[in-house]
């Protein structure tokens, strides 16, 4: 099988998992509810349009053009230059919003979500980590952290996601731990962090 094609899958319910819990839909979503959460409707569609779409649009044309073999991004060099691309779009995006007067709470999350991606981009020089888990474990500490306790209940579609990831051969067993544990880590540090420093 090529680097470049989808696995097959026979796990039906795996693949419609994965469907939905892909980052091209998690990472839009979540953005939009994390602006939504720190500040109201306004800065949820700020957050949508200058951290969620424009490295969704980057890949759905570069998967277009034919740059991309498959939306799943199988490359690590090129899952790598991708993220370290959307690593300087997220810390773009904290700066303007600090600049455009958001919330703290909002810049924190932004930029506690934005060093997540720099420990997926460092980890991916290794192996394939598994992104759409990655997704969920970096956005749900930043809700938390704006919207409150009530979004820790969002946690319990990380192993569901995870088993689909494995089920439909995408990503093995220790791509997807690394996935759970790594992100929400460094989120919660830099989130911690942050607010020392703001004090």
């Amino acid at each position: 099988m090529s680097r470049d094609t989808e696995p097959a899958s026979s796990a039906p319910v795996s693949t419609a998992i994965s469907a939905i819990a892909h980052p091209i839909v998690t990472v839009p979503l979540g953005l939009f509810l994390l602006g939504l959460e720190a500040a109201g409707p306004r800065w949820g569609l700020i957050s949508l349009a200058g951290g969620a779409l424009p490295p969704v649009i980057i890949v759905l044309i570069l998967r277009l053009i034919g740059v991309f073999g498959s939306i799943r991004i199988p490359s690590l060099t090129q899952r790598f230059r991708l993220l370290a691309a959307t690593t300087i779009i997220e810390a773009s995006a904290a700066g303007a919003y600090a600049v455009l007067g958001a919330p703290q709470s909002l810049v924190v999350a932004q930029l506690a979500g934005t060093l997540s991606i720099v420990a997926l981009a460092a980890t991916t020089t290794a192996t394939r980590i598994s992104l759409h888990v990655a997704t969920l474990t970096t956005l749900l500490p930043c809700l938390v952290y704006v919207g409150g306790p009530i979004w820790a209940l969002g946690a319990i579609t990380i192993p569901a996601v995870a088993v689909a990831r494995v089920k439909c051969h995408a990503h093995t067993a220790h791509q997807v731990i690394l996935a759970t544990f790594i992100p929400p880590a460094i989120t919660v540090t830099a989130i911690l962090l942050c607010r020392v420093i703001a004090e």
